[in-house]
């Protein structure tokens, strides 16, 4: 995706929004929507992602699905540090989503065991139906989350079969 700069006036509206001077940065990070380094006026510093008016969905979205996950990372015995949403905005524009910022580092074996430990209790966790009340999005891709009975039936209905769908329906392949 091709970088779209941020503009003094998403910086200005930006700043509006969040109650203080914002200074931004393009940096990388987004593949469907711009990333910026946001520093306020205290140093503190926040990562930002910013769309246009016509991805506003796909953005509040991703917010929508952050706060979930965090709500619910509490409860897992290993949690991940997961992007932590602070602030969605609605801007003339488009729209903003406001989140603590993480500094990248390599990601060396150690790390990758701790993770792949903590993803796995976190899918380990069992419930009555898997779904959710809301549509959301994997990039651009619209993705369904009708109720299922169980995980293997959400994931071929609701994930493979979309897919799937989602291909014929472009002609990449038939039925």
């Amino acid at each position: 995706m091709s970088a779209i700069l941020p503009t003094a006036e998403l910086a200005a509206e930006l700043s509006e929004a969040w109650g203080g001077q914002l200074k931004l940065s393009v940096v990388a990070g987004g593949d469907t929507h711009p990333c910026a380094k946001a520093i306020d006026e205290a140093g503190a510093v926040f990562f930002v992602k910013y769309t246009q008016r016509k991805k506003t969905a796909v953005l509040h979205s991703e917010y929508r699905s952050l706060l979930l996950i965090h709500e619910l990372a509490a409860s897992y015995s290993k949690p991940l540090n997961y992007p932590q949403p602070l602030a969605y905005f609605e801007l003339s524009q488009g729209s903003a989503l406001m989140m603590r910022w993480h500094q990248l580092a390599p990601f060396g074996s150690k790390h990758a065991v701790i993770a792949a430990d903590a993803l796995a209790d976190q899918h380990a966790i069992t419930a009555e139906r898997f779904g959710w009340s809301e549509v959301n999005y994997c990039g651009a891709s619209l993705l369904e989350n009708q109720w299922c009975s169980s995980w293997a039936d959400f994931f071929v209905e609701q994930r493979l079969l979309s897919i799937y769908r989602a291909v014929c329906d472009r002609g990449l392949a038939s039925e």
